[in-house]
Order: C-alpha cells, then sequence, then structure tokens
C-alpha cells in the first residue's frame, strides 16, 4: 500500500512540475514571437487574496472610466480584470 501511495503522489508532482514547465517554455516562445515582429509584449499580475496569478499577452484593452483591463493570456483565454492588477511592458 505504501508504494502506491508515494507513485500516486510522483506522478502528481511530475504532472504539476511538467505543467509548470510547459507555460514558462509557451511564454517565452511567446516573448520570443512577439519581439520579432516588432510588437511588445505584456506581463500582467492580478492580486488575488493569497497569491498573484501572472499572465503574459501581447496586448490588452483598458477602459478609462471603470479601469477594468481585457485580455487575452498565453493560453487564448480572455480575462477582465477591475482591481489589484500590475502591467510590465517588455
Amino acid at each position: 500500500m505504501g508504494g502506491n501511495s508515494f507513485r500516486f503522489v510522483k506522478v502528481i508532482f511530475i504532472g504539476i512540475l511538467s505543467i509548470v514547465a510547459i507555460s514558462f517554455i509557451f511564454r517565452i516562445v511567446m516573448i520570443a514571437g512577439v519581439w520579432g515582429s516588432g510588437g511588445k509584449v505584456y506581463t500582467i499580475d492580478v492580486n488575488t487574496f493569497n497569491s498573484v496569478e501572472s499572465y503574459t499577452t501581447s496586448g490588452y484593452e483598458r477602459d478609462d472610466k471603470s479601469g477594468c483591463i481585457r485580455f487575452k493570456d498565453e493560453f487564448g483565454i480572455s480575462h477582465v480584470v477591475c482591481n489589484n492588477y500590475t502591467i510590465t511592458e517588455y
């Protein structure tokens, strides 16, 4: 029984590590592609309750009235953020 439990934890750990590595590589490829075409890359850090979520995008739209921003992250998922965000331009 102990061996199966350790194997399960090992598989989960390797899976999470793989997802983090793939996300990191995907961001590097995206930044290199945008830089090669003369564009800009933005990192948007969103502060949540106990953590910071970081997204990479090649563009965003800002609503001047509300201060909210709308963008698509490196995986093509749309986000709208209204408070507690930081934008870094590369």
